[in-house]
């Protein structure tokens, strides 16, 4: 198994160009889609640097397989999941603009629009069958751009 790195190829078509955050089983990244042109988008790599077990890989294709079915205003929803060389990732638009942590201090207005955003998204979450549950709210969770604030939907 290869360790994803800056310049590398994943996948055999994402160039990883730059990582954007890294937890303690997953890490994102800012990528190129060759098989698009060059398209940039965002990489989400769980667990690279460890191997997920049979059932904690079917569980993860489980839980995209509901994300893949989420339709909000206010959720990034991925566009491909796939697993290579062990390593389960997600793919979806990259949204250049930046998160709440990034943007921080905000003013007064944006805090109110930022809170009634998350607020829908989660409710939204929260009213389907089963309950989704967003695993990760937080301030490098939440992107903020011109039109709307988006969230990647976390599963438990």
């Amino acid at each position: 198994m290869s360790i994803p790195e800056t310049n590398g190829i994943f996948a055999s078509h994402y160039l990883l160009k730059e990582q954007l955050s890294s937890g303690r089983v997953e890490e994102v990244w800012k990528a190129e889609d060759w098989t698009a042109e060059g398209a940039p988008v965002t990489l989400r790599l769980y667990a690279p640097h460890i191997r997920l077990d049979h059932h904690s890989l079917e569980q993860l294709q489980r839980e995209q397989e509901q994300r893949a079915q989420l339709q909000h205003p206010h959720l990034l929803t991925p566009t491909h999941f796939g697993v290579y060389e062990g390593i389960p990732f997600e793919v979806a638009p990259l949204h250049l603009q930046q998160t709440v942590a990034q943007a921080a201090p905000l003013p007064e207005n944006q805090i109110a629009r930022l809170i009634a955003q998350v607020g829908s998204a989660l409710e939204y979450l929260h009213t389907q069958q089963p309950p989704v549950l967003h695993r990760q709210i937080n301030p490098d969770n939440i992107i903020l751009d011109a039109q709307a604030i988006t969230s990647w939907p976390y599963l438990r």
